[in-house]
């Protein structure tokens, strides 16, 4: 992974490239891929931000329960960057968790999600049984990872999508890779479909009024960052 700053070489600044220490350290695996997608970048980080379309564009992969979209989420902003907690307790384990790591009975899921500006996700996820501490920092008894995603726009609407789950769990096992690289791959092209059709409504209509509700304050946020970013940076430019 190359980090290019193209702007003004003395107001690079190496301390905001994030950190992503799993993705080369000896203690995780890492299984992941590329994707070319017809949408704005905004697009996915608005996707990536929103919780609740997973119990219903990913039924199939890391959806375990309908009732998940009903769990409230836990919006901050920390500077440049948000983030949303959801914690779901006494909830069956996803697909492809399952796949993964077979799991008898109920499970205490974790979706911890940080956005970095301008365009890096990453998501802490993962399950452990139900009542074993997972919310306390006890993870011992489930799986644990990071999902990453390294969002590079190409086009106003076209982007570059390169993700990577890590891993520190039987680091050595093929299999597992397989799965979560087939299920990855599967679960975020779910995403790309919406996202294109999403570009596509967007090219035929143009702007037209949002409505925004209650779990649209971590997109709203990372927008509202995003687009003061941008004008300071026009503003540089023009002086």
């Amino acid at each position: 992974m190359i980090w290019i700053w193209c702007g003004d070489p003395a107001r690079a600044e190496e301390d905001d490239i994030p950190d992503l220490p799993w993705l080369d350290h000896p203690d995780w695996t890492q299984t992941g891929g590329h994707i070319h997608m017809k949408a704005d970048y905004r697009l996915l980080i608005d996707n990536l931000l929103d919780l609740t379309h997973v119990s219903y564009i990913h039924k199939n992969t890391i959806a375990g329960d309908p009732k998940e979209a009903l769990v409230p989420v836990k919006t901050t902003r920390e500077g440049e960057a948000i983030r949303v907690e959801r914690w779901m307790l006494g909830f069956t384990a996803p697909p492809m968790y399952n796949e993964a790591r077979k799991f008898d009975g109920e499970v205490d899921r974790w979706q911890l999600i940080k956005w970095q500006a301008p365009s890096t996700v990453t998501l802490d996820i993962g399950c452990a049984d139900a009542n074993t501490g997972a919310p306390e920092g006890d993870r011992s008894q489930g799986i644990s990872m990071w999902s990453n995603h390294i969002i590079t726009p190409e086009t106003e609407t076209s982007t570059h999508y390169h993700w990577a789950f890590a891993r520190n769990y039987k680091l050595d096992d093929d299999n597992v890779s397989r799965v979560l690289a087939e299920g990855g791959l599967q679960t975020f092209m779910e995403d790309v479909v919406i996202l294109e059709r999403q570009q596509q409504a967007l090219d035929e209509i143009g702007d037209r009024p949002v409505v925004d509700i209650n779990i649209d304050n971590a997109p709203m946020q990372f927008r509202n960052i995003l687009g003061d970013m941008i004008d300071a940076e026009q503003q540089v430019a023009a002086e």
